[in-house]
């Protein structure tokens, strides 16, 4: 029985929701699509098939402080037939990996990685037990986060002979689901659709008049709340004076988190926060991912996020152990336009388009040392996406470019308004979320959101005190016995 292997191999006396239909489905040589909630354990539906089958499994992930973060926890469970080839792991130390991939059980990889013909095909010898595609709504251009990347993995997999694929997600339409299947080439996939809703958490949206009255309501909530939690905010100079602000204001075990730090400093926050030493942080959307903190309380928005699958995604961080939880998010009129000029700055100008162009054969020489910001690097992927026709002239291949770019901007503005319609909305907010995902709406439970009747008030009597509390940092005594297996939940570890 799956059960006793789930018993032996995790610790787990019980499936999560989703869990079982989608093992037994890739134990049955079923390529499979899975869309289950943020929190219920999307790894185990590719670890636990991956010990009971023969071969290697390639787990593609494009975050990698995520990838970094799995391998570490699973050789910290004891796993050491696990490796990640990424741009954070140095050449001497990828020679070593891809000489040893006939000793390996996972490898995680990056899908930039994966477009190396030499890592292909060293990987393509190997028995492929499984392909699995993480966040798999980034290979769909309609997804929240498109990635170019991801669109050549449909010829990769059939590069590695076409072994049994599972793609996962928390967030995927119907159009996004059409979109997954048909780029990885799935086309008899089992589509396995769990729904969005987590009744555990309680959704309030708050509309405070001006924008400066948001640090006095955001004090005043975190004075009630006790526990672990995240604040979202839009910027990473937010993210540092609010910080600031904070611990001036006396709050305690409070640090802050965004993209631009440098790679030690977020690893350090990430740590932190996972073992207690921080209680809160004020972070950008490049946050979360990976944090598997299981009694994580509340989740605060002070702005608003781009779209619905980013709130989605980042309000699903709270409440992991089923307990009940608070989705907060603090609206001011306007906050749309500010979210709005943050998504423009992601995309190029017609400048960088032209000067991309003049500068493209240069640009494509990944060893010639020449640095671009991020900006550019999308532009060389989205460039490598469009196929480039032979003969094309400089005009042709920047309006094509700029067609592009627009067409995505477009796409991520309507997102942004759909969301403003869901604040402003006087029904019920979770059965907004299902039919923006294409679900059949179900019940919100005794803590559905504000337009259901739900107050701060009633749900702070009733969040749990501090829960796990061998989670919290008590020594490197506890943290050795923590990681050896001593004590504690292995649940922890999961995903």
């Amino acid at each position: 029985m799956l059960e006793e292997h789930l018993v032996r191999l995790f610790g787990f006396p019980s499936f999560r929701k989703g869990q079982k239909e989608v093992v037994e489905s890739v134990l049955s040589g079923q390529d499979t699509l899975a869309m289950l909630p943020t929190g219920t354990g999307k790894t185990l539906c590719f670890q636990l098939p991956g010990y009971l089958l023969d071969g290697l499994v390639v787990i593609v992930s494009p975050l990698l402080s995520l990838m970094q973060d799995q391998v570490e926890q699973m050789k910290a469970k004891g796993e050491k037939r696990v490796a990640a080839l990424n741009s954070f792991v140095d050449r001497e130390e990828r020679e070593v990996v891809l000489r040893s991939l006939h000793l390996l059980k996972f490898i995680y990889v990056s899908p930039e990685m994966l477009q190396s013909r030499f890592i292909l095909q060293k990987i393509s010898r190997q028995k492929i037990a499984l392909f699995v595609i993480d966040e798999a709504h980034c290979i769909s251009q309609w997804g929240y986060d498109f990635r170019p990347s991801y669109l050549r993995l449909g010829t990769i997999r059939e590069a590695l002979g076409n072994p049994v694929t599972l793609a996962l997600t928390a967030t995927a339409t119907k159009e996004v689901q059409a979109d997954i299947v048909h780029n990885l080439s799935i086309h008899n996939a089992n589509v396995m659709v769990y729904e969005v809703n987590r009744e555990n958490i309680g959704i309030l949206v708050e509309r405070v008049e001006e924008s400066e009255d948001k640090r006095e309501r955001l004090y005043a909530y975190l004075r009630s709340l006790k526990g672990a939690g995240i604040i979202y905010v839009s910027s990473r100079k937010l993210a540092e004076s609010l910080c600031s602000e904070l611990l001036d204001e006396g709050y305690q075990k409070v640090g802050f988190y965004h993209g631009g730090m440098d790679t030690n400093d977020r690893i350090l926050i990430q740590q932190q926060f996972a073992v207690g030493q921080l209680r809160l942080v004020v972070a950008t959307n490049a946050f979360g991912m990976g944090i598997n903190l299981e009694n994580l309380r509340f989740v605060v928005h002070y702005n608003m996020p781009a779209s619905m699958e980013s709130y989605v995604q980042e309000i699903g961080r709270a409440g992991r152990d089923g307990h009940l939880s608070l989705a907060l998010l603090l609206y001011s009129d306007g906050d749309e336009r500010v979210s709005a000029k943050m998504i423009e700055k992601d995309y190029p100008e017609s400048s960088e388009i032209e000067w991309y162009l003049a500068n493209r054969d240069t640009l494509l020489d990944t060893d010639s040392g020449v640095i671009v910001d991020e900006r550019m690097e999308r532009l060389r992927e989205a460039d490598r996406m469009l196929q480039r026709v032979d003969g094309e002239s400089l005009a042709e291949r920047k309006e094509r470019l700029s067609a592009y770019f627009n067409t995505r901007l477009s796409d991520k503005l309507r997102k942004l308004w759909q969301f403003r319609d869901w604040i402003y909305t006087a029904s019920c907010r979770r059965r907004f979320i299902a039919a923006y995902f294409d679900q059949e709406p179900s019940g919100g439970g005794d803590y559905c959101c504000d337009n259901c009747g739900l107050t701060f008030e009633r749900l702070i009597q009733n969040l749990p005190q501090e829960m796990n509390r061998d989670r919290h940092y008590q020594g490197w005594k506890a943290e050795l016995a923590r990681l050896f297996g001593e004590e504690g939940d292995q649940r922890k570890y999961e995903e």
